[in-house]
């Protein structure tokens, strides 16, 4: 049985160059496994670097583009970029949110091209009204500035706007490192990526955007999506070093686990994963690295086999020999996230170990997937261990986080941990718990790991 196509809408303007613009939306839906349909709102006479001149098309044309493809198509998913004014703006969004049940509308302010052009004023959003029943906007850092008054405008705008997420693309920020954030009504999630040397890209903002909504189309939710389309961004960006960057198929991260087993070998691995465990970290000691590359090619070939997801422990080098899902790296580790990340291949997850809320502030605004917190309590699986944390350490560790307002990738707990500290470690916040001793020396390893995936991860 043939599975059913999914599709996604890009109302823009149209770049003869294909940089930018509605060939770009198209490529980059495609890419993310999204069919793409278009729907042309103005023609453009330009190339990468020059901008001659521009003609709107009148709504009425806008609409019937789209009325015909509604027709035909499934079509919930939106994106509407280069727009003439906000009458035109507020008419369109009318228009789908009463011709298509609950669309998705994705919007990107264009008020300039990468060629220097200018289109609009800022007159266009500044009426938050016409931004209700858009689901997100994806200004970059000038446009959120000039349209909407520069910092605390995401409060502003998630008052006003009882579904609206914002995603504000960082690439314009003097940085070496360049970080996007995602601000939704519950939370805030940053995205941060090491500056290319000749990473700038006609269209790159109209990439991120339609990315975000082929991976909303495909069913994620906005934090997975918005990571996602971050990651393919990089890429794009990191593809050649002109101005016109080349769409590749994207194949995005794992969520991250709830539940990481560490295990030492091969047996360990397999048991688990019949007890319904998805991520695995080998973590080897004091052996030699044809040893730890032996037992690393056993784990990998069972996590292939069952789905699970593939981490190395303390060994950049090996994670990138053997291909693993990614690589866990500790607090004294002397490669930095960035260094890892210029190793590793694009899209390589990347955990780091924390004790204290300055361990966590000297990983903001680096490439860190997810941070393995403790340790809980003593365990004799790792030496060395720092103090020890308890649930007050995690709930003061929490309190801080949301006193500093800072972004932090998923916290995993992690030392000594049982079944019976399960529920309340979840309460603290973290978003998991990894596992060792209490499956690896359990009598029955599968029996063990079903208890720790029934009993809430």
């Amino acid at each position: 049985m043939s599975q059913e196509k999914i599709y996604a809408l890009s109302i823009a303007g149209f770049d003869p160059s294909g940089g930018a613009g509605i060939l770009a939306d198209v490529k980059t839906f495609e890419a993310n496994g999204v069919y793409g349909l278009g729907v042309v709102s103005a023609l453009t006479w330009q190339n990468d670097i020059e901008f001659e001149k521009i003609e709107w098309l009148p709504i009425e044309k806008i609409i019937s583009q789209t009325a015909l493809l509604l027709k035909r198509f499934n079509v919930r998913h939106i994106k509407i970029g280069l727009i003439e004014n906000r009458e035109t703006l507020q008419t369109l969004v009318r228009y789908l949110l009463y011709n298509i049940t609950n669309p998705i509308i994705i919007y990107d302010p264009i008020l300039k091209a990468s060629a220097g052009f200018v289109f609009q004023s800022n007159e266009v959003v500044q009426d938050i009204t016409c931004l209700k029943g858009i689901y997100c906007i994806t200004p970059n850092i000038p446009e959120a500035e000039t349209l909407f008054g520069g910092i605390g405008f995401n409060k502003t705008l998630l008052k006003n706007c009882s579904a609206l997420k914002i995603y504000l693309k960082g690439g314009h920020a003097d940085n070496n490192a360049s970080t996007d954030i995602l601000y939704t009504h519950k939370q805030s999630f940053s995205f941060t990526n090491p500056r290319l040397p000749n990473g700038a890209k006609h269209g790159s903002g109209c990439v991120l955007s339609s990315a975000l909504t082929a991976q909303l189309a495909k069913g994620n939710d906005i934090a997975i999506a918005a990571q996602n389309a971050n990651r393919y961004t990089y890429q794009f960006l990191a593809s050649n070093d002109t101005l016109l960057g080349i769409h590749q198929p994207f194949i995005p991260l794992k969520p991250i686990s709830k539940l990481h087993f560490i295990t030492t070998n091969a047996a360990h691995a397999e048991q688990s994963c019949k007890g319904g465990v998805n991520w695995i970290q080998l973590r080897l000691k004091n052996v030699s690295y044809d040893a730890y590359y032996t037992v690393a090619k056993e784990v990998q070939a069972v996590c292939k086999q069952y789905g699970a997801t593939f981490i190395i422990n303390d060994s950049v080098q090996l994670a990138l020999d053997v291909q693993a899902d990614g690589v866990h790296i500790g607090k004294n580790d002397p490669l930095t996230p960035h260094d890892v990340q210029e190793l590793l291949n694009r899209g390589s997850i990347i955990g780091c170990t924390a004790n204290t809320i300055e361990d966590i502030m000297h990983l903001q605004g680096k490439p860190v997937d997810y941070i393995g917190l403790g340790p809980f309590r003593f365990t004799n699986t790792k030496q060395n261990l720092s103090p020890i944390l308890d649930i007050a350490g995690y709930q003061q560790i929490f309190k801080e986080v949301k006193e500093r307002g800072i972004n932090i990738p998923p916290l995993i707990g992690i030392g000594g941990i049982t079944q019976n500290d399960i529920a309340p470690l979840l309460q603290t916040g973290l978003h998991g718990i990894a596992v060792s001793g209490a499956i690896a020396q359990a009598e029955d390893v599968t029996i063990a790991a079903r208890g720790f995936v029934d009993g809430g991860m």
